[in-house]
């Protein structure tokens, strides 16, 4: 085929966010096709580094462009693949690209009579107390779907890992590969419990890519996660295995952790895609710390995330500055406080109290005799359990030995009046 000739006849792909992680990967395997890919991106998430390969190609546009600001793209265009707002950034532009750009992205389908994808995330399903962007555009796909008549599906990916993963954003899989590849500890969120799904991104592109061409998807929900669950201590003991050092793996107990499973429903995407993973873990974690071994200079945190943080931190320290001092003798009015006028105390009732006392103390400390000797037993078998991979009952022991821990230091210090 000359390909000169025939590019006026490619079908059109736009692809919005396609110099991202995910984006880059689906505009490669795009390219692999006879069509011609246009990308439209800001960057601020993105990588130009990503997609620069493809730009001597005539089947290739990029624009640089902002889809809430001056989205344009005048080609008609035959598939739209929304991809800009999956990235793990709640911010003002998170919102914005995932409400308004959507609207935009799919005012064109509905223009050109575009085939729709929109990419989102499983946490979108879980309800986490706040609006989640991306759930408040999948409403706005149903919507044109139902009112609109779009041709038009969903994709829902969660913990995607591979080369080009962004290592700023904050999350299990990449706070491991950033530590890998760094030669740090390997930290894990509280006890290491947390639930993952790790996803290779391979695997994840070839599911949107049959998602968006397969017959018979339109209005579809496609779940396209690991159907196996692991929890993150799996995962550091996977990233251990691998590095030659054999790096310590510690437990950051103040950090958050995500201990309920996401239930997923995968009919859909096995009966209509017949889409499961490929990629082992092992084999994907292994390829992805070697790529950023030989990929040193990709940036692991954006200026603009950290300039943000930065901005927000110097904002809460000028508060703190800023707050009026408190002053003991002025704000408490000492002259209506009088301990005998009110509460006239009796010397019996006192005595009474004082053999309680203890006894409120004693106690407790007794029915914590057995569970101490159980989980001191416990934790001098962790060695082993380590050295066998064991690494989900050296999390349960651990989490134990810090539950007693707090119950401990509740009794001793503020026991009654702690709240349990």
């Amino acid at each position: 085929m000359n390909l000169k000739q025939d590019i006026s006849k490619m079908p059109v792909v736009l692809v919005a966010g396609g110099a991202g992680f995910l984006g880059s990967w689906l505009v490669e395997s795009l390219l692999t096709q006879q069509v011609k890919v246009i990308v439209v991106d800001n960057l601020k998430t993105g990588k130009k580094d990503y997609i620069k390969k493809f730009f001597n190609k005539e089947n290739f546009i990029f624009k640089d462009q902002d889809l809430t600001k001056d989205f344009r793209v005048e080609e008609k265009v035959d598939y739209v693949f929304h991809l800009a707002g999956v990235d793990d950034y709640t911010n003002l532009d998170t919102l914005l690209v995932n409400s308004m750009g959507t609207k935009y992205l799919l005012d064109k389908s509905v223009e050109d009579k575009a085939k729709f994808l929109f990419v989102s995330s499983l946490d979108s399903t879980r309800e986490t107390g706040r609006v989640d962007p991306r759930k408040f555009a999948e409403e706005i796909v149903e919507e044109y779907i139902q009112k609109q008549g779009l041709d038009a599906r969903l994709v829902r990916v969660a913990d995607v890992y591979g080369p080009r993963m962004p290592l700023a954003a904050n999350n299990a899989m990449a706070n491991l590969i950033k530590n890998a590849v760094n030669g740090e500890t390997l930290h894990v969120a509280g006890s290491g419990l947390t639930r993952l799904r790790p996803t290779h991104v391979s695997d994840v592109v070839y599911g949107i890519m049959k998602a968006m061409f397969a017959g018979n998807t339109k209005g579809g929900v496609f779940v396209l996660v690991n159907e196996q669950e692991v929890n993150a201590l799996a995962v550091a003991g996977v990233v251990q295995k691998l590095l030659p050092q054999r790096p310590n793996i510690v437990f950051d107990g103040d950090s958050p952790e995500n201990l309920f499973s996401n239930s997923v429903d995968l009919t859909a995407t096995k009966e209509i895609l017949g889409w499961q993973p490929k990629i082992e873990l092992e084999a994907g974690v292994k390829e992805t710390i070697e790529y950023f071994e030989k990929n040193k200079e990709v940036e692991v945190i954006e200026p603009e995330r950290l300039e943000v943080k930065a901005q927000e931190t110097v904002k809460q320290l000028e508060k703190i500055i800023s707050a009026p001092k408190f002053n003991l003798f002025k704000n408490l009015n000492f002259r209506n406080l009088n301990l005998f006028k009110n509460y006239k105390l009796k010397i019996k009732n006192s005595c009474l109290w004082l053999l309680l006392i203890p006894l409120l103390y004693i106690l407790p400390l007794l029915t914590m005799v057995l569970p101490a000797y159980q989980t001191y037993n416990g934790l001098k078998k962790i060695p082993d359990l380590i050295k066998n991979n064991k690494y989900q009952e050296t999390a349960k022991i651990i989490k134990t030995a810090a539950d007693l821990q707090k119950k401990f230091v509740r009794i001793i210090f503020l026991y009654p009046w702690m709240p349990r």
